[in-house]
């Protein structure tokens, strides 16, 4: 895959998954957030994985809190700090090794923590 096209895809996953809850947002009254779990079981169930349930459970949780923030602090902020948060765990998976993934010393790593910054800011 070349760089190009790995960038388009970020570019419009970005889009997408942005967009994500707007639906919701403009629908009126998305009530505690119980009625878009269901539809998205409603549209199917994908086979049993018993290790990717611990994944499942952190994001069904992730989306029952999504529309109580989104009716608190609202959709943009909502999903600023959603994006920071997830770009700053992945950071640190990187850098620190978590997870199981081998840490990777950066070659610059004054220029690394100022990507970081610039990522938060």
């Amino acid at each position: 895959m070349s760089t190009l096209t790995g960038l388009v895809s970020c570019a419009i996953s970005s889009l997408c998954f942005g967009s994500m809850y707007v639906g919701v947002r403009i629908a009126g009254d998305p009530g505690d957030g119980m009625v878009v779990q269901w539809i998205y079981i409603a549209t199917g169930a994908p086979p049993f994985q018993p290790f990717a349930m611990l994944g499942g459970l952190l994001w069904a949780i992730g989306n029952l809190t999504a529309i109580p923030i989104i009716k608190t602090i609202g959709l943009g902020m909502g999903i600023l700090i959603w994006g920071t948060v997830n770009c700053v765990v992945g950071w640190a998976t990187g850098r620190f090794g978590l997870f199981g993934v081998n840490a990777s010393t950066p070659s610059s790593p004054n220029l690394n923590y100022l990507g970081l910054v610039f990522v938060i800011v």
